[in-house]
């Protein structure tokens, strides 16, 4: 019985215990950021694997379309873009998550990796605001999609844009030909 009032006390210290204080986490500027980034990870290869799967994924779509009968490029062209885009998305989340700043419990001291040593990206974001550009660029927890759309959404209507163009211009200037390809031999 003796035990008990002192656990409780040992509780009741704990608990009034003095708050310890850390030091605040340093705003990371954007070309420190990338100097971490670029000295951790081959930036570049992984880069260049996404592109890749990109465009595997976008000839891959187009050929099941093509496979399923869906001879009209016209179709088949801007579904294919649209699930190169979204495959594009996908390997982002990936390689976010692989570098370690992908979704994970905030709260989970299990799931850090190397790279959030240095900078707390949980903590408080990174701020790449200039006072030349007027606006704040920030790199918040989460909300990867959001920025990934606003930088690629023109250039992905650009594509989506020219391959209805080109698919509506082979149909029709060229009805008979199912693939880019036969434009070439069925309609000199």
């Amino acid at each position: 019985m003796a035990k008990i009032p002192e656990r409780m006390s040992r509780r009741r210290r704990l608990k009034y215990a003095p708050a310890v204080t850390l030091p605040p986490i340093e705003k990371i500027s954007e070309p420190k950021f990338k100097q971490r980034l670029l000295s951790r990870f081959f930036v570049r290869f992984h880069m260049t694997l996404m592109l890749g799967g990109v465009t595997i994924s976008g000839v891959g779509a187009s050929k099941l379309l093509l496979e399923l009968d869906v001879n009209w490029m016209l179709i088949r062209y801007p579904i294919a873009v649209c699930a190169a885009y979204g495959i594009f998305f996908f390997s982002i989340k990936v390689w976010l998550w692989y570098i370690g700043l992908g979704s994970r419990k905030k709260d989970d001291p299990e799931d850090e990796s190397e790279f959030d040593e240095e900078y707390d990206f949980d903590s408080e974001p990174a701020d790449f605001s200039s006072r030349e550009s007027g606006a704040a660029r920030r790199i918040e927890y989460g909300d990867w999609a959001g920025s990934v759309f606003k930088a690629t959404w023109i250039p992905f209507a650009v594509v989506l844009a020219l391959a209805i163009g080109f698919g509506w211009a082979a149909q029709h200037y060229c009805p008979a030909a199912t693939k880019a390809a036969e434009i070439f031999y069925l309609c000199r």
